[in-house]
This record gives C-alpha cells, sequence and structure tokens, in this order.
C-alpha cells in the first residue's frame, strides 16, 4: 500500500510525528480518545508518535478531518495549526489575552443550569480549569453518557476555551468541541466573599436558537476524581441531593 512520503528519508517521518503531538497538545484530549474517535488502533498512532511509520493516504486523510488541517499540513516542517488565521483575528485574540489571567483557583467545578426542556430537572455540566501557558484554559463537559454519541463522543458537548477577567466578571469563552461547534459565553460576578457559589449566566443553544439562563458555579470536593467527575456532567431531578438547597435557591431567587 502506497503511504506519503515513501520515496523521501525518515525526516519526514519526524515531521509527522512532531505535528501530530502538537495537534494532540493542543487538542486537550487524551491520546486515547483521539485514537478512538478516529478509530485507529492506539498502537498504529503511537508508531506515527514515534516516526516510525507514515500514515497510508486514507489514515492521513483521517487524521486531517479529526483536527481540521489540510492533509498537506500533516507533512509541513513546522506547521502551526493557528498559522493561517488571518490579522485581524490574529490582533482580536491578542486583545482577549492581553491582561494577565485571572488568579482563579484551577481545579474541578460544577456548572448547574436549568433544563430546558424540564422544570423538575436541573443540568449540571463539568468544568476542569487549568493554565495553558501563561493564559487560564477550561473544558467544560455536558450531556454524559455511558454509550457513544454518533459522532462517537462520549459527551453531546464539549467546550474548549479561556477564561479572561474584566471589571470583576469571569467571562468563560469557548467553542464547542462537538458538531455543530456553536460558540458560548458563560460569565460569572467574581464575589471576595465566603459563598461557595459564583453567580452568573450562561448561554445555552436550543433548538431555537441560543437562551440565556441563570448559572451559578460550585467548586467540587478537592477529594473528587477526574475520572468520576466527568461521569456527572448530566441532569439530575431538581430535589436530588447532589445538587444542594443552596444551588436550588440561587436559580430560584437570586438572578442577575
Amino acid at each position: 500500500m502506497r503511504r506519503f512520503g515513501e520515496r523521501t528519508n525518515l525526516t519526514l517521518k519526524e515531521v509527522v510525528a512532531d505535528n501530530l503531538r502538537r495537534l494532540c497538545e493542543n487538542d486537550g484530549r487524551s491520546i486515547a480518545y483521539i485514537c478512538r474517535a478516529m478509530r485507529i488502533s492506539r498502537s498504529q498512532f503511537d508508531r506515527y508518535l514515534a516516526a516510525e511509520n507514515l500514515p497510508t493516504e486514507g489514515t492521513a486523510k483521517t487524521i486531517a478531518g479529526f483536527f481540521r488541517i489540510a492533509e498537506v499540513d500533516l507533512f509541513q516542517v513546522g506547521f502551526r495549526a493557528n498559522a493561517n488565521i488571518p490579522s485581524v483575528f490574529e490582533e482580536a485574540l491578542r486583545n482577549l489575552t492581553s491582561l494577565p489571567a485571572p488568579r482563579f483557583p484551577t481545579g474541578i467545578y460544577f456548572l448547574f443550569t436549568q433544563l430546558m426542556s424540564s422544570q423538575s430537572q436541573i443540568m449540571c455540566g463539568v468544568v476542569i480549569v487549568r493554565y495553558l501557558g501563561d493564559n487560564l484554559g477550561f473544558v467544560r463537559l455536558q450531556g454524559y453518557s455511558k454509550y457513544r454519541y454518533s459522532n462517537g463522543a462520549f459527551f453531546r458537548s464539549r467546550h474548549g476555551g479561556i477564561i479572561v477577567e474584566r471589571h470583576k466578571w469571569l467571562y468563560f469563552t469557548a467553542v464547542n468541541m462537538v458538531p455543530d461547534y456553536e460558540p458560548s459565553m458563560v460569565l460569572f460576578r467574581w464575589l471576595e466573599s465566603d459563598n461557595d457559589i459564583l453567580p452568573g449566566k450562561a448561554s445555552i443553544a436550543t433548538e431555537r436558537g441560543p437562551v440565556v439562563v441563570d448559572a451559578a458555579l460550585k467548586r467540587a470536593p478537592l477529594d473528587l476524581s477526574l475520572r468520576n467527575a466527568v461521569r456527572m456532567a448530566r441532569a439530575y431531578p431538581r430535589d436530588a441531593a447532589f445538587i444542594g438547597d443552596d444551588v436550588r435557591q440561587f436559580l430560584d431567587e437570586n438572578p442577575i
């Protein structure tokens, strides 16, 4: 079977390996997840990362489609996923991250919102906050299922982005990594108090268009593992003990 670069030397394998490592790091998900989503065996993908093999044409097309790049980019020396961003977008990104990242604690948080389709249920999203270089990044997971959805993911939505602070408000700005890749924003008033809950607003995508709802952000127990936390990203009955009276009271009585 013919492979890309078959007549070239090992350098091309190293180029592909370097580009794949960078793409995986930028994606933020585990190698195991990426391999499952692309339906490529982990051992095969590890050989690409180790510069031992080159992907076939079909596999290169699959990889490029998953990372949303051109196939040729995979084989370019020094390729950067954002190399072709227009200057106006680069300026917007620079302005967005021009100020130092907020000193918001990293870790796992629960995001509670009213479920739009049922007043008797509350949606719990899981937010993982961590530093990405000099910026404060996050991933927000919702709609966990122990069975994969039709797109191969275990979550209905997986929003990834950065957190910026302006005038005592935290902006969780993101894009859904699951089709239809809709943008999202969740805002919280950054209060200096002993209250365990941050009040805020969240933009929710519905079939009829986006709506804005009250949201509450609450830190997860420090001993909660990430593995167990992600399984909690789903809807709960409004009277579930996990929700807590403080969250219910806020969603009922404390709009911003």
